[in-house]
């Protein structure tokens, strides 16, 4: 059923399904992916994701709805980052692999 997870919402609150544990696991159980790609994962973890949603619950519709992650979106889409020695806007390849660190 479309909007339904896999976590079932009456389980409880657990230390597991807090973002910022649940994607350190992901980020730590990824596959075929060198320890460099891994490290950079958890870097932009830290420094894009983990402000906004470290400390919401997977399984909360309130904290992961369309508009909370739609307002994160906008919000990374303003953020200047370095590509060298420019400064730049965040590009939409870069928001759309933060966005698959989200889950």
């Amino acid at each position: 059923m479309p909007g339904e997870g896999y976590i079932d919402p009456s389980a409880g609150v657990e230390d597991s399904y807090i973002f910022h544990n649940y994607a350190r696991e992901v980020i730590k159980n990824k596959t075929g992916v060198e320890e460099r790609y891994r490290q950079d994962c958890y870097r932009e973890l830290e420094t894009y994701l983990l402000p906004t949603f470290g400390n919401c619950d997977i399984r909360s519709p309130e904290h992961f709805s369309k508009a909370t992650v739609a307002a994160w979106v906008n919000k990374m889409a303003q953020t200047y980052v370095w590509r060298g020695s420019k400064r730049k806007l965040m590009s939409p390849k870069t928001l759309k692999n933060l966005r698959a660190l989200q889950g």
